[in-house]
C-alpha cells in the first residue's frame, strides 16, 4: 500500500467515524503528495471540508436565532454574541483554508475543464457559507457571485445542460442569490434556466440522465415552486419526473444486462479453459497406463526367468519376502 492509498485509507476511515477534522487533514496530506486529484478524490475533498464546517454553520443558526429573539439579561445576551462571535472566526478559518489551497494549488492543477469548474463551485460554496454568517457580507458575497458566474459560465461552454456538476453550480448559485442577497426572483431565474436547458437536453437527445442528475433536477424544481410561493407541482413537472424515473430504470435495467452478458462469456471461458485441462489429464493419465502396462511386462519376463533359474522359486520368494519387510519397517 502506498502512503496516497494509506491517507485515503484514514480519510475514509475518518468520514465513517464522522472525524471531520482528521478527514480533513488527511486530504490535505494527499493533496501534498499530488495534487491531481480523481473524481472520487475530489469528492472527498469537498465532502471533507463541508461535514468539517457544517457543525459550526447549524452551531450559528442555533445561537442566531437566541440572539434574535433577544430573551434574556444583558449579560446573557452578552455572552450568546460572544460564543457566535467564536463560531464565525471558527468557521471562516476553515473556509479559508480550502480557499487558499484551490487558489494556490487545485485550480491550478485542474487537469480539464470538468474539474476547474468543480474547484470553482467549491470555491464559491465556502465563501457563501462565510457570508451566511457574517454581519457585514458584501465583500465575500460579491466573491461567492463572481466564483459561481465563473463556474456557472465555463460549465455552459463545456459542459452539457443535464451534467451534473453544471447543475449543482446554478443550484448553488441560485441559494445564494435567494438566501444571501435576498433576491428570489433571480435565484428562480437561475434555477428555472438551468432545469428548463436539462430538460430539453433529456427531451432532444434522449440520452439516459443519471440518479445524481435526475436529483439536482429535482432540487431545483422544489426550490422553484418554494421560492416562488408556488408549492404545487405542474401537470408538466410531475410527467417529466415520472419520465426521468422510467429512463433511469431502463438504464439500470441495461446495465445490469450487460454485466449478466459479460459473465455469461467469462463463465463460458472458464468452463472452456476446466475442459481442456481435463482433456489435458485423461491423455496424461493414459499414457501412464500404457507405460506402466510396458513396465509391467517386462516385470512379469524377469519374473519368469528368476523362477526358472531357482529350484521352486525359494530364492525369488525370499528375496520378495525381503523387500516387504523393508517397505513395513520403512
Amino acid at each position: 500500500m502506498t502512503d496516497r492509498e494509506k491517507h485515503l485509507h484514514f480519510v475514509r476511515l475518518a468520514e465513517e467515524a464522522a472525524r471531520y477534522d482528521e478527514m480533513v487533514q488527511g486530504m490535505k496530506q494527499v493533496i501534498e503528495l499530488d495534487a491531481k486529484l480523481n473524481e472520487n478524490e475530489r469528492k472527498l475533498l469537498a465532502a471533507a471540508y463541508r461535514k468539517s464546517v457544517s457543525g459550526q454553520r447549524f452551531a450559528w443558526r442555533v445561537i442566531a436565532s437566541v440572539v434574535a429573539r433577544g430573551k434574556g439579561t444583558k449579560r446573557q445576551l452578552e455572552m450568546v454574541k460572544q460564543l457566535l462571535n467564536k463560531l464565525e472566526r471558527e468557521m471562516e478559518e476553515k473556509c479559508r483554508e480550502i480557499l487558499d489551497l484551490l487558489d494556490r494549488v487545485l485550480i491550478k492543477e485542474a487537469a480539464d475543464d470538468e474539474v476547474k469548474v468543480f474547484y470553482l463551485k467549491l470555491k464559491a460554496d465556502h465563501f457563501r457559507y462565510m457570508a451566511e454568517t457574517r454581519a457585514v457580507k458584501n465583500d465575500v458575497a460579491e466573491k461567492a457571485k463572481k466564483a459561481y458566474q465563473e463556474a456557472l459560465d465555463l460549465a455552459k461552454n463545456k459542459l452539457r445542460p443535464m451534467h451534473p456538476i453544471r447543475l449543482t453550480v446554478a443550484l448553488n448559485f441560485a441559494i445564494l442569490q435567494f438566501e444571501v442577497q435576498k433576491s428570489p426572483a433571480d435565484a428562480c431565474q437561475t434555477a428555472q434556466r438551468a432545469y428548463d436547458d436539462a430538460t430539453s437536453d433529456a427531451q432532444t437527445t434522449g440520452d439516459n440522465i443519471c440518479a445524481e442528475s435526475v436529483t439536482i433536477m429535482e432540487l431545483l424544481q422544489d426550490n422553484i415552486s418554494y421560492w416562488s410561493g408556488n408549492t404545487s407541482k405542474t401537470d408538466a413537472y410531475a410527467n417529466f419526473r415520472t419520465q426521468l424515473r422510467i429512463s433511469l430504470k431502463q438504464q439500470h435495467k441495461q446495465e445490469v444486462q450487460a454485466v449478466q452478458q459479460q459473465q455469461q462469456i467469462l463463465m463460458g471461458k472458464e468452463m472452456k479453459m476446466d475442459n481442456s485441462k481435463n482433456g489435458e489429464t485423461r491423455e496424461e493419465e493414459e499414457k501412464e497406463g500404457n507405460s506402466t502396462g510396458e513396465g509391467g511386462g517386462e516385470t512379469e519376463e524377469k519374473e519368469r526367468k528368476r523362477k526358472n533359474s531357482t529350484e521352486g522359486g525359494g530364492e525369488y520368494e525370499a528375496e520378495k519376502r525381503e523387500e516387504q519387510q523393508q517397505i513395513d519397517t520403512f
